[in-house]
């Protein structure tokens, strides 16, 4: 295409659609090209099951995002292009084989008692985690959104504040570590290692000890916060907003090659062969699996072809859709029932830290198999699997 863009942006999930929203609030062109029939990625609504169903197709609840200022101060002003939020209390209902349950609700009072029918001591932990937390969330969120080499470190940030060691020896531990020294109850301990592996990182690991906090504080202060219209009001809303501000957005454009000049890449090349080229940067969410073999290696250098090419896949998930005619009901402490937005199973402690090790085992075993195969059809090319 003709038109001449200040930025060329390689992927619509929201991710690309955030950079390209702030860039064209701030003046600059954008184009985003998207292989998918929609913009989204992992932030999307789609009907999946039966007519007159929705379902998110991965991403639903947007709670780590609060925080951001994207939406804490709605910085873009995405609410006029019809971007709101649901914050359902409770929260969320966790159910245990035995009958027994924890429910968190908006109250954290009142989430303390869900606590307090398994330990007291453990209700009175939970609310002083918070309030601990409460002290520190803004140092770790102006680092967190500071871009690298622009601000303090982590560090630095902490040594600010009174207990800025013992945050930075918490950050360093595993989320495990912290919620057993801190809770006393198995059913409590289940229920903190479910919610602090919410970002698919396994509690046991070490750097993992800052989850144990931020993740229940995060549902605890902004709930299970979830987009009104599904996931992808908030992809629709970004793209409103930048096409508002004269961007284009194409979809069903894959790119296959980036385009170098003189050591810079000055634009990408789309699979039906059309060159998009950028004057002020070009950017990209596409994985860096794929990325790194849209250039020359010597384009990337040896250090980053070698960080590449040892990245590995940590645990992962799946999705199953259902099309239902009312909510689940659960048993409620104290006799009743009630319905939820979110409810987990971490069934116990010890299933909970399973979930990493099997992984890695099947993982092995996937590998081991391969090995046998290709051991056993000598001289046959090796198949590429696209499809983990």
């Amino acid at each position: 295409m003709s038109d001449t863009f200040d930025v060329v942006v390689a992927g619509a999930g929201h991710n690309s659609l955030v950079t390209a929203a702030y860039l064209a609030k701030a003046g600059f062109r954008c184009l985003v090209l998207e292989s998918r029939p929609e913009v989204g990625g992992d932030t999307n609504t789609e009907a999946l099951t039966l007519p007159g169903f929705r379902h998110d197709a991965c991403s639903t609840a947007h709670t780590l995002l609060q925080s951001s200022p994207l939406l804490r101060g709605d910085e873009l002003g995405l609410e006029r292009y019809g971007l709101t939020y649901l914050h359902p209390d409770p929260v969320v209902h966790v159910p245990f084989p035995d009958g027994t349950s924890i429910t968190q609700w908006r109250d954290p009072e009142r989430t303390a008692a869900e606590l307090a029918r398994f330990s007291q001591r453990d209700a009175a932990a939970y609310l002083r985690a918070l309030a601990e937390y409460e002290e520190v969330a803004p140092i770790f969120g102006r680092h967190r959104y500071t871009p690298i080499g622009w601000g303090p470190s982590l560090a630095e940030r902490l040594a600010e504040h009174p207990h800025g060691n013992r945050w930075l020896r918490r950050q360093a531990m595993s989320a495990f570590e912290i919620i057993e020294d801190t809770y006393e109850s198995e059913r409590v301990r289940a229920f903190m290692l479910w919610m602090a592996f919410m970002t698919m990182q396994p509690p046991e690991r070490p750097g993992t000890g800052r989850l144990a906090y931020s993740l229940v504080y995060g549902r605890q202060k902004h709930s299970w916060t979830l987009p009104r219209g599904g996931s992808g009001s908030l992809p629709a809303a970004l793209a409103r907003l930048i096409e508002d501000r004269g961007g284009v957005i194409l979809t069903g454009r894959r790119v296959r090659r980036l385009l170098l000049e003189r050591g810079r890449c000055v634009g990408v090349e789309t699979e039906d062969g059309q060159e998009h080229r950028a004057t002020r940067a070009v950017l990209s969410t596409i994985h860096i699996k794929h990325l790194v073999d849209m250039a020359p290696a010597a384009a990337w250098g040896e250090d980053f072809v070698y960080a590449v090419k040892t990245w590995r896949a940590g645990v992962s998930m799946f999705v199953t859709h259902y099309a239902t005619s009312e909510p689940p009901v659960f048993s409620a402490a104290g006799g009743g029932a009630l319905t939820a937005s979110a409810s987990g199973t971490p069934h116990s402690v010890e299933r909970m830290l399973r979930g990493n090790d099997e992984a890695i085992v099947q993982a092995m075993g996937s590998r081991t198999l391969k090995e046998m195969v290709l051991a056993g059809n000598a001289g046959e090319p090796e198949e590429t699997d696209t499809g983990k």
